[in-house]
């Protein structure tokens, strides 16, 4: 994987599906990956976990991108729940104010 580079999978659930993101969500990336995600997120009914473990790195497009699915979710009464976001990732968020717009589940 290339320094701006992010990988994701898909994990299926009854209930909700978790995208699992590693590397960095940034400006380089993000065009790339808004139509993929839209796309997941307008599949079916269920609320979507990220699971950012792996996200090294996030910048302010990275943020518009969760901010955009989060309000495509919230618009078809869903919930968009960020997982175990790693120190600086948490420390982000919380800067930006993120972390009361999201639910965060260290």
């Amino acid at each position: 994987m290339k320094d701006e580079e992010l990988d994701y999978s898909v994990e299926e659930r009854s209930d909700h599906r978790i995208l699992i993101l590693k590397g960095k969500l940034v400006l380089h990336n993000v065009e790339q990956f808004r139509d993929e995600f839209l796309k997941i997120v307008e599949q079916d009914r269920k609320n979507i976990h990220f699971n950012i473990k792996g996200l090294s790195f996030i910048d302010s497009s990275g943020m518009g991108l969760l901010i955009t699915l989060n309000r495509k979710l919230q618009a078809g009464q869903r919930e968009l729940v960020i997982v175990q976001p790693g120190e600086a990732i948490q420390k982000i968020l919380h800067i930006a104010g993120l972390d009361k717009v999201f639910n965060v589940q260290s």
